[in-house]
């Protein structure tokens, strides 16, 4: 899973965050365009994937994952609206529960 995060980080658009809150991974995917293609192609899925870095902090990938053909959709670059990573110094107690000790999660 993490030598996808790794191929994905390269090209994917980011932002930072000092803390991540599970609500804005879920407002991500909350976004009219996402939910409806979500709802239209049963195939794809939304996925939240983290990585802990050497010095504590975090990189998260929030994409829409197509289950079928293994790719997030969209282009490979970084005006790709379906994926968003988020450089973040921690997550909040709902994230951390979320992800517990999973790297990744897929939100329903």
């Amino acid at each position: 899973m993490l030598s996808f995060l790794h191929s994905v980080w390269a090209w994917v658009s980011k932002i930072i965050k000092m803390v991540i809150a599970f609500q804005n991974i879920v407002d991500f995917f909350r976004n009219p365009e996402r939910l409806k293609q979500l709802q239209r192609d049963k195939n794809l899925i939304a996925v939240s994937i983290k990585e802990k870095q050497s010095n504590g902090e975090y990189n998260i990938l929030n994409c829409l994952f197509n289950e079928k053909t293994e790719k997030i959709v969209g282009e490979e670059n970084s005006s790709n609206r379906n994926a968003q990573g988020v450089e973040t110094r921690r997550m909040d107690a709902e994230t951390e529960r979320s992800f517990g000790n999973k790297d990744m999660i897929v939100l329903e």
